[in-house]
């Protein structure tokens, strides 16, 4: 992990961890509990993160009675000093990347009250953040005038909270024109069937795979495995998560189920600040058949007006 390097003591616990190293790291929260700031009574560092996935979080406090003993003593030691959700727009079910997990994620603020919870996402407009704070039982607002920070992200990350309460919760968002990024939309051929994101990645690889071109399809059903792989022979230092600087082209073979996940998904390229472009295949069609597909019940028929 990139915060190791930077002499954090970050520990991962997630869902494919062995047992054995599950219980390492439960067993020295519960030291740190103990030890009340005091440090570790073997020696060992104390963890500063804790990064856990939202799928096995919320099953894990709630059927696992050790581990949500041991939060409850951290919390009660002062040694759980903020829960930070990151992605947060995945708790709405009015974004566009809603994952039924994170709504599980309400039961933190009922667990710990007076711990301080930060949400963070690249992608939130108003219906999704009124939703977001409803969903995690967050206040809608600091006391008084509803504030809203703008962070400057091109020049060294320079902020300041002003007359910000710290009791309430405040609004962070940052300028989504990036003028280093480069939008170009081309006409896409006319195609003989309809190919979904995964079967066009394969067929996709295909076309690159005898040419100059070196190609690896990522998606959500390959395994752990493959995607450390993938991750690992794009990019030797990668931690978790993809966070590749010098991301040059972010191509869209299809249209993005809505404007924030298009610009959440080529916001990947050009973080080093330098000229990168973004390609959109676009064909009227498509826009037809997506507009169907949002409008979809949950059962796959379509809504009617």
């Amino acid at each position: 992990m990139h915060l190791r390097e930077a002499g954090v003591e970050a520990v991962p616990l997630t869902g494919n961890l062995p047992k054995a190293e599950q219980d390492s790291i439960n067993a020295r929260l519960g030291d740190m509990a103990n030890t009340s700031g005091q440090g570790s009574s073997n020696g060992g560092k104390d963890i500063k993160l804790l990064y856990c996935t939202a799928s096995p979080l919320p099953e894990k406090i709630m059927k696992s009675q050790s581990f949500l003993s041991c939060l409850q003593k951290l919390s009660d030691a002062h040694r759980l000093t903020r829960i930070v959700i990151d992605e947060a727009h995945c708790v709405s079910q009015v974004g566009h990347d809603f994952r039924l997990e994170y709504q599980n994620l309400h039961i933190l603020r009922k667990l710990f009250p007076e711990v301080p919870i930060m949400a963070v996402t690249a992608t939130c407009p108003p219906l999704v953040l009124e939703d977001l704070l409803k969903v995690l039982g967050l206040d809608m607002t600091v006391p008084g005038e509803g504030k809203v920070f703008f962070i400057d992200i091109q020049s060294s990350l320079a902020y300041s909270l002003r007359d910000a309460d710290w009791t309430g919760t405040v609004y962070f968002t940052a300028p989504l024109y990036r003028p280093n990024l480069h939008y170009t939309v081309l006409p896409k051929p006319s195609e003989g069937a309809k190919l979904y994101s995964q079967m066009a990645a394969w067929i996709l690889r295909q076309l690159f795979v005898r040419g100059k071109i070196s190609t690896g399809v990522y998606h959500a059903d390959r395994t752990n495995r493959e995607k450390d792989k993938l991750l690992r022979d794009w990019h030797k230092a990668f931690g978790l998560g993809i966070d590749k600087r010098d991301v040059r082209f972010v191509i869209h073979h299809s249209m993005s189920k809505s404007l924030d996940g298009f610009y959440q998904e080529s916001g990947r390229a050009g973080r080093d600040g330098k000229d990168s472009n973004c390609v959109l295949f676009y064909r009227a069609q498509g826009a037809s058949t997506l507009r169907s597909m949002t409008m979809a019940d949950k059962d796959g028929s379509a809504k009617r007006e």
